[in-house]
């Protein structure tokens, strides 16, 4: 007999585009749905693009009140609704508004068989978020484990409540390095000629995923006949697509396997950033790799080793080390041999999953 897990998820963007959060639980559902003791299930405040995701994989999925997205604890007596249709489930948290309201279940006598909480991230941006972020990281007692994908995360739990948080580090599916037949593929795909040196990023198109920065990285090196290739969705995409010759916006890029594909390098530019996915998909494709020292990204690859890591907010040094890569292969070889080495144990999918089921009790 399967276990039932819920996923509870909280707000999520209205458009079909998965980042981040969304991304991390729409590949453990899938993994989790090939495992014959589990059945992933998704419960929303809202609808959004992971739902739809979801239910064309005819994973079952449950909308509660549209109402309770800013207020999500008005939807607690839905959420008991649904609990109590499959006793002895295990309840799967995230986000902070998640966690909160997850966590008021099991007090009010939800019929789960354990809570466990992941914290995605603390984007502390406003006052609200704040709060919600303190609330998640006090009330963190009440689960039987809470998962945060880094340890600089870990430490910011209160000494009370640290014994039932664990790291489970971000992980991705495995993906092999471009054959030349992928490359050329990938290559025609983007309009990207074989004399040129492609670096690109993924992500949202945002200032606070440093766009800006890259942009001004790309305009030190149009002399080089570098390309800057970006694949993402967000505000500052009308910007690139009038960028000039050197700038490639490719849009939403879903698989992104075939936009790795086609690259010489990956750069990560981030202002901010958690354990980037994009960054580990690089890694699994064995490409060399530019990316700012932001939040857990040290602790997926050593500066130097798998990857040449440069401060946020300095287009100059970006600039630089993908200069460095431009005029060094065997630079370029030895950090994408590196980085790949360094993904096969720790960063697969894999991986993660188990250490979900160790937190369910199941293994």
């Amino acid at each position: 007999m399967r276990t039932i897990v819920w996923h509870l998820v909280d707000a999520m963007g209205a458009a079909d585009e998965l980042w981040g959060k969304e991304r991390i639980i729409s590949e453990v559902i899938r993994t989790q749905r090939a495992d014959a003791r589990l059945e992933p299930r998704l419960i929303c405040f809202t609808g959004g693009g992971l739902a739809r995701a979801c239910e064309a994989q005819n994973v079952p999925v449950v909308r509660l009140e549209p109402r309770a997205r800013r207020f999500p604890y008005r939807s607690l007596p839905a959420l008991l609704r649904v609990l109590r249709t499959a006793p002895g489930a295990v309840l799967h948290t995230h986000g902070y508004k998640a966690n909160i309201v997850g966590r008021l279940a099991r007090l009010a006598g939800a019929p789960v068989s354990r809570v466990v909480s992941t914290c995605h991230g603390w984007p502390d941006e406003t006052r609200a978020t704040r709060t919600y972020n303190a609330l998640d990281r006090w009330t963190a007692i009440l689960s039987d484990a809470t998962t945060v994908p880094d340890d600089a995360m870990l430490r910011r739990f209160p000494a009370f409540a640290r014994a039932r948080v664990r790291r489970v580090m971000n992980a991705v599916p495995e993906r092999s390095p471009a054959t030349p037949e992928r490359r050329r593929a990938a290559r025609e795909r983007f309009g990207w000629d074989e004399g040129s040196f492609v670096v690109g990023t993924i992500g949202r198109l945002t200032p606070e995923k440093g766009v800006l920065d890259a942009l001004e990285a790309a305009a030190q090196l149009r002399s080089r006949r570098v390309v800057w290739a970006f694949a993402g969705s967000g505000p500052l995409e009308a910007l690139l697509r009038t960028a000039g010759e050197h700038v490639c916006c490719a849009g939403y890029v879903r698989p992104s396997g075939p936009f790795l594909d086609g690259l010489d390098a990956f750069v990560q530019s981030s202002r901010s950033e958690g354990l980037s996915l994009a960054l580990l998909e690089a890694m699994s494709a064995a490409l060399p790799i530019v990316a700012t020292d932001v939040g857990a990204t040290a602790a997926a690859v050593d500066d130097e080793r798998e990857a040449l890591l440069v401060p946020a907010r300095d287009p100059q040094a970006l600039a630089a080390a993908v200069a460095r890569l431009h005029d060094d292969p065997a630079l370029r070889a030895r950090l994408g041999r590196a980085a790949r080495e360094r993904f096969d144990p720790t960063f697969r999918i894999e991986r993660q999953a188990h250490e979900f089921e160790r937190a369910y009790g199941l293994s």
